[in-house]
Parts: C-alpha cells; structure tokens; sequence
C-alpha cells in the first residue's frame, strides 16, 4: 500500500540564466529521503495555529539565496515581492470614495451641496433649451398659420369681386326683365284686331303713372347697384386692412397684443428669476424674448385674420342669399314673359 501512494519528485525551480541550475534535493544521487505526510503538514503549516508572517523577497535574487524546499526553516507560505524595476517601490491600489476622492492633484472634492447646485444648474439649462426648442417650432408654426389665413383672406375678397359681378349682371337682367315685360304688354295691345278698338278716356293719369312706375323702377335699380358697390369696397378695405394691418383691425391688434407706451427692458424684468447670468446664458434669454414677442404678435394678428374673415364670410352668405332671392325672381320674371309672348296670336 505505501508503494501505491508513493509521492513523485517535485520539479525543481526554474535556474535563472547564468546560473548553474538548481540540484534536485530528492534525487537517487543525493541520498536525501522523501519528506514524510507528518512533515509535508508541518510545511505546509496544516494544524498550525500560529499566524504566518509573509515575507515578501524579490526575484531578482540570485538561485542560491532562496531557500531550499527540504530546508525545515524554509517558509513555505512566504511569497516573493513583484517590485518594480529599476528599485522602484510598488505602489497598492486601494479604491476611495466617489465624494472624496481627488481627481486632480491640488483640486478639493465637491461637496454633496455643490453637487446638487451642479445638478440643478444642469437641469435648468437643459429646460431652457427644451424651451427655446418648443418656441422655435411654435414660432414657425405660428408663421406658417399666419401666411395661410393671409392667403384665405385674400381668397375672400377675390370671391366678394366675383359675387358683386354676378349681383350686378343680376340687376342688369332684371332691368333688362322690365322692359321686355314693358314691350311684350305694348306688343299686346298692337296685336289686337283693328275692329275692335279700345277707348282709353284718361290716358293721361296713366301716362303718368307709367312714368312714375319707371321712375321708381330706375330708383330702385340704382340703389340696388350702389348698394352692391359700396360691398364689394367694404370687402376690398376688409381684406386690406386685415392683410396689412392698418386701419381698425390695426387698433385692435394694438389691443389684442397688449402693447404699452413704456417699453419694458426685459434684463431689468428678468433679473429677478434669472439664476446665473452669464453671457450664454443672456444670449438664449433675448432669442426667447424675442421668440415670445413675435408668437404673441403673430397671435394678435391671427385674431384679427379670424374676425375679418368671420365679418367677410357672414356678409358674403347675406349677399349669396339676396343674390339667389334675384335670381328666383328673375326667373318667375323670364318665364311669365316667355308664356305671354307665346300667348300672342
């Protein structure tokens, strides 16, 4: 049984070089015997209850300096220092705290209240630059809407041309209604057979009240075509003034925007919020000053675009309605004159 556990020879050290190598303690030549378990445990400091010291020695010693593995002072345990070349002393690494440590030679470590001044420094420039962001896209949005009701307000008054043309050329027709019925009457009255002539006693008063007839009738066809002249120009000077904003919507944008005969000085205003004023900081200040001005601007003008374009839009429904009032009659008028002159023999 103990040749089976029989302990193989250790494999000696490896000899620098230069150096003779390192002879084998355990060898056939040497006569030396295997250390027993007893002193194998006693090597290896099994069942020692003695702390063990670690020396550290350097490899740059020479073969025949370090001890033998048979030697019974020999520590096993002690492990050889990894110093740095050159005789420099190795230096430990030992991990600090995140909040102590010093990065930088000469630089004090921030304090957990500075730090969180830091971090809501950070936080409100990052809102700052989210807003300006916000008022950009605001900006040109408001910009964009702004053109559009322009361009529909424009619309607008080149439908209000076109319904005051056709209202006109309605007015003509009906004039030119009456006549017809005026002749188709007198064509009648030639029409009718010389044997039976009719005796008119006062043709005078009717004389007149044909005339007074016609009278009215041309009154009234002139006030109907003032009447369509002065709207189409109340349009025009709508659309005008709401596209270039003067006149009354230019007093009720001036209303609507809130403007003031003193001009405020917004660094005064904004001093008093304002956490840190650097030059950066004043710089993305002004562009959303100036970027809340012109939303509010671009606001107040939309709102009087709005108003006009409600006032356009309700006179031109009054004026479409009185427009197809006209056109009925006009055409009860055509088709009762049509049927009388077919009437004729």
């Amino acid at each position: 049984m103990k040749g089976i556990f029989k302990r193989g020879p250790r494999i000696p050290a490896v000899a620098e070089p230069g150096t003779a190598p390192a002879s084998d303690p355990y060898s056939a030549s040497s006569g030396s015997q295997l250390p027993s378990d007893a002193e194998l445990l006693a090597e290896y400091g099994a069942g020692s209850t003695q702390p063990q010291t670690n020396t550290r020695s350097s490899y740059s010693q020479p073969a025949s300096s370090q001890p033998s593995y048979g030697a019974p002072s020999a520590q096993y345990g002690a492990r050889p220092s990894y110093g740095a070349p050159g005789g420099m002393q190795a230096q430990s690494y030992a991990p600090s705290d995140p909040y102590s440590q010093q990065f930088e030679q000469g630089q004090e470590p921030l304090d957990p209240e500075e730090e969180e001044i830091q971090a809501i420094k950070f936080q409100i420039r990052n809102t700052k630059q989210e807003s300006l962001s916000s008022t950009r896209n605001a900006l040109r949005l408001a910009r964009e809407t702004e053109e559009t009701a322009s361009n529909t307000m424009v619309k607008l008054g080149e439908q209000s041309d076109k319904i005051g043309d056709t209202e006109r050329h309605l007015d003509v027709s009906k004039a030119h209604a009456s006549r017809a019925e005026d002749n188709a009457r007198e064509i009648s009255q030639l029409n009718k057979s010389i044997f039976r002539p009719k005796w008119k006693r006062d043709r005078r008063a009717k004389r007149e009240a044909q005339e007074a007839k016609a009278v009215q009738r041309h009154i009234d066809e002139r006030m109907e075509r003032e009447m369509t002249r002065e709207e189409v120009l109340t349009s025009q000077r709508r659309v005008e003034e709401s596209v270039q904003g003067t006149g009354t919507f230019n007093r009720l944008k001036s209303k609507l925007s809130g403007q003031n005969d003193v001009p405020l000085d917004p660094k005064a205003q904004r001093d008093r919020y304002q956490f840190e004023a650097t030059e950066s900081d004043d710089e993305l200040e002004d562009e959303l000053d100036a970027n809340l001005d012109d939303i509010s601007s671009l606001s107040a003008r939309m709102n009087v675009l709005s108003r006009a374009m409600g006032q356009e839009v309700d006179t031109q429904n009054k004026r479409l309605g009185r427009v197809s009032d006209k056109t009925t009659d006009l055409d009860t008028r055509i088709y009762a004159g049509t049927q009388r002159l077919a009437r004729l023999k």
